[in-house]
């Protein structure tokens, strides 16, 4: 399905207008992220790896682990893949009282 609805990805990487003619939709959240990661192997350049804050107050109730796999509506998740110069959305304003 990617190789079909990306069929000439190489050239067109750096095209956003071609990229946002372009969506796979998946039925789950989980498998929206599977071909995302899938995909993201397919652009050039080093992948950056940034992990979420997880500390607890009471680990006994709420174990690190447990949290981890977690990926609430709205947020990211707990480990998030990017490259540079690739295109993200983002879906919540940070401050919406200062429209950003």
């Amino acid at each position: 399905l990617c190789d079909f609805v990306y069929a000439d990805l190489k050239n067109n990487f750096t095209n956003p207008v071609w990229l946002a003619n372009r969506t796979i939709v998946t039925p789950t959240n989980e498998a929206a992220q599977f071909v995302n990661d899938f995909l993201l192997t397919r652009f050039p350049g080093e992948l950056k790896i940034y992990r979420s804050s997880d500390t607890v107050d009471n680990e006994t109730l709420s174990p690190i682990e447990f949290i981890n796999n977690l990926t609430p509506s709205g947020f990211p998740p707990h480990i998030l893949k990017l490259k540079k110069k690739r295109c993200i959305m983002l879906l919540r304003n940070l401050d919406a009282t200062k429209g950003h």
